[in-house]
């Protein structure tokens, strides 16, 4: 067994693809795992050993230069035989473990390079420079990386291209987290005593997450949507506020994982759309198999990826996130025909329970941690 150690800047120790599903998965199979992190561990976690890291102030510049150097110096006192790291800026200290020897894993998360092109904080002007340079470092560190874990298989065939190591670890759900234990089919009907009424969308509420539309569109239909997930301005906050629509909306703020199941087992459908942003159109967005997952339909963007899997499974409808009037239509069609509604529902469960879930996906990082284990030790 290996003593493994991720770290981060930019997530927090309740992030569960790191913490609740990856680092679990690895102490769960035998393995000493560390996470060096903002915040406190989840309590379901305690098998995985903590180094706490405060959240200092200051801004993105501090956290690129001032708490990666931290996370770094806390990480590489672990003397651990396995690192994995999760955000770009800990690309350079990564490099300097793999100087010193170590075995180290990137585990990418996302587009990074069409995720900058989307940045509002990096003038327009020079998003595509920015870009285009942090590409070609990230190239040159990830040739020189022990392994690299991909979040999605777009992001996998890249690095697949540049390391002999790299594979896809999907950030799919956990069968039973969000629909009722045990569970291998959705009932036909809502449980006894619940009826699923409004829609739902939970994750960061954003402009280019189609935070506007979704509004809009509950002022066109009337339909009620219940939102769960920070804002991310308070502009954005004031903004929405002041739309005609906000008085269909029920914000709920954050809320914990359990509460989230309830949310999702009283709902409609589900709605997940993003802006065709260059990020977007090839990821994978954990919330749509979540929402598959608790046996609701989704309403999402119209991307050739995330058209496939709906009609494919038949488990939702997709539209144009620009356009509040189609996801009004969509919201209207569902709520109409409770039964159609429940039919797709009960695909996406299925779906998951066949092929998008974390117990299928955790058997590929655990190979890679043998495999891996076998380089440290020799």
């Amino acid at each position: 067994m290996a003593r493994i150690c991720h770290f981060s800047t930019a997530h927090r120790a309740n992030d569960i693809r790191i913490v609740r599903k990856e680092a679990s998965a690895a102490a769960e199979a035998g393995h000493d795992v560390v996470v060096v992190i903002q915040g406190d561990l989840p309590e379901e976690c305690s098998a995985v050993r903590h180094v706490r890291i405060e959240q200092g102030s200051g801004g993105r510049l501090k956290r690129f230069l001032v708490t990666a150097a931290r996370v770094y110096r806390s990480a590489r006192q672990q003397r651990a035989d396995i690192y994995q790291f999760h955000d770009p800026d800990l690309l350079p200290f990564a490099l300097m473990l793999r100087m010193e020897g170590a075995v180290v894993i990137y585990d990418t998360h996302e587009d990074v390079p069409r995720d900058i092109v989307s940045k509002h904080w990096i003038p327009v002007w020079l998003r595509g420079t920015v870009a285009h340079t942090f590409e070609l470092f990230e190239d040159f560190a990830a040739r020189r990386m022990s392994a690299v874990v991909a979040a999605t298989p777009f992001i996998g065939e890249r690095f697949k291209k540049l390391n002999a190591r790299a594979t896809v670890v999907n950030n799919y759900p956990f069968l039973d987290e969000l629909a009722e234990p045990g569970t291998d089919v959705v009932p036909a009907s809502p449980a006894e005593g619940v009826e699923r009424s409004g829609f739902c969308y939970v994750g960061g509420v954003s402009a280019i997450r189609s935070a506007s539309e979704m509004v809009q569109a509950c002022h066109l239909s009337g339909h009620t949507l219940r939102v769960a997930g920070p804002i991310e301005t308070e502009a954005l906050r004031e903004g929405l506020r002041a739309q005609s629509g906000w008085r269909h909306v029920e914000y709920l703020g954050t809320l914990g994982r359990s509460d989230v199941a309830k949310l999702l087992g009283r709902s409609i459908a589900g709605l997940v759309l993003f802006y065709p942003e260059p990020n977007h159109v090839n990821a994978q967005p954990n919330k749509l198999f979540e929402y598959m997952s608790a046996g609701i339909p989704v309403i999402a963007s119209n991307f050739p990826l995330w058209r496939d899997i709906v009609e494919r499974f038949d488990c939702g409808m997709c539209v144009d996130p620009l356009d509040p009037e189609a996801i009004a239509e969509a919201m209207s069609a569902l709520a109409g025909d409770p039964e159609r509604a429940r039919r797709m529902g009960r695909n996406g469960r299925d779906a998951v329970l066949k092929h998008f879930n974390w117990e299928r996906e955790k058997a590929n990082l655990l190979h890679v941690y043998d495999s891996l284990a076998l380089i440290a030790s020799a």
